[in-house]
Order: C-alpha cells, then structure tokens, then sequence
C-alpha cells in the first residue's frame, strides 16, 4: 500500500537494489552491466626448433672426425697441468738454489703455454697446433740446459758425492770407495735427462704438428653451424 502513495521513494530503493546486484534500472527497464575487458593472453611461445634428418647426420659426421682432436686437448691439457705441478714441486724443493728456481719458471711459463694452446686447439683455432709445437721445442731445451748445467757442475764442482759428505761427515768412511762411481752414475743419470729432453718433448713436437692436417680438414668439410657452435664453447 506505501508503494501507490511513495511510488518515487520505491523507484530509487528499487534502483538502488538493481545496482547492487550489478545492474542499472532505469525508466522500468533493466540493462545488463558492461562486461570487464579481456585479459591480454600471453603470446604463445615457439616450438623448440628441431634439427633435421640430415643435420643429425651431420653431427655424427662431426663427432666421428674431431676424435683425435679431442684427443690432442686432452694430452695438452694433461701434460700442461703436469708441468705445473712440477713447477711448484721444484719451487718448494730447490728454493735455496738459484738453478732450481730457473727451472721451476721454465717449466711454469711452458705449463702455462701448454694450457693456452689446449684451450685455444679447444675452440679450434689454427694457430693452436704451432703454439702447442713451439712450446714442446721450448720444454726440450729447458731440460737439456738443466742436464747440461748439472754436467758441468758435477765436472767442476763439489759434485754429488762431495754434497752427500758435506751433509754427513760420518758418511765418508762408508762411502770412500764409491766416490768415482757415484761420479759415473751422476754423469750418466744426467746424460739421460738431456736424451730424455730432446726425445720426450721432440716427439710430443711432432704430435702436435701431425694433429694440423686433422684440424684443417674438419675446418674444412664441417658445416659452419657445427663450427660456430663448438666456437662458442659447446660439445658435440
């Protein structure tokens, strides 16, 4: 009955409840609220590309013939860290001689020429083969003038067995009789080390410069995407 004698009063507590409930009332007629824009969606991503039969082929191809490259990184990165140790081991064992420290930063700068070329036969740089030759030419003279050093020292100097007497006096009654033999045996020990300089690093010299060929074929007849990929530090 209030509502014939308020209609008005009705009308806006009518358009209020409409426009709570998430529509507008006006004039008697109800219109549906204006829908929410849409959510941008996420583009969708790419498909990991995929290589192809032949790219496949490809790789194998690669893999098959950058073996004995490998294998020449592996030597020159385990002979490079070998030369370290021996390095340090020569620093902390003949720091008092002055020979001794030559030959632990001798055999300390070929260690680190041998690793940089590793590196550098690793990324297939061509210049790698003559840095990792050169280097073993280097080791070779570095232990024959060490062998030739101790030749001349134990010819002119006190010599071995005159170093062990100077250490333990008491040594000379026992040891007398080998004084000439320990002189032999010091001579020939180090007439090993210079053939062992010219032969152990000369032959590792030729490895290397074999290993040229095997590098520039595979520049060669590899495709440039596999090249630009290992370049740029990844393996096969």
């Amino acid at each position: 009955m209030l509502r014939q004698y308020y209609p008005r009063h009705f009308a806006g507590r009518e358009s209020a409840r409409h426009t709570s409930a998430g529509l507008r009332y006006k004039g008697g007629v109800t219109f549906p609220p204006k829908p929410f824009p849409p959510a941008p969606s996420s583009p969708t991503p790419a498909p990991p590309a995929q290589l192809s039969a032949e790219q496949l082929q490809q790789i194998q191809v690669a893999k098959s013939a950058i073996k004995k490259i490998r294998r020449a990184v592996t030597v020159a990165g385990t002979d490079g860290w070998s030369l370290a140790i021996f390095a340090v081991l020569s620093l902390l064992f003949a720091y008092d001689s002055f020979t001794g420290i030559l030959l632990a930063l001798g055999l300390g700068t070929t260690a680190f020429f041998e690793l940089r070329g590793a590196a550098q036969l690793r990324r297939l740089e061509l210049p790698a083969i003559r840095t990792l030759a050169i280097n073993q030419i280097a080791l070779g003279g570095l232990i024959c003038l060490y062998g030739l050093g101790c030749i001349y020292s134990e010819m002119t100097g006190p010599g071995v067995y005159q170093s062990l007497v100077a250490a333990d006096p008491d040594a000379t009654s026992s040891l007398g009789q080998f004084e000439g033999t320990a002189h032999q045996i010091a001579l020939l020990f180090y007439v090993m080390v210079i053939v062992f300089g010219i032969a152990g690093p000369g032959a590792m010299a030729l490895y290397y410069r074999s290993r040229e060929k095997y590098l520039q074929a595979y520049l060669s007849q590899t495709p440039q995407w596999i090249l630009a990929m290992q370049q740029a530090g990844l393996t096969l």
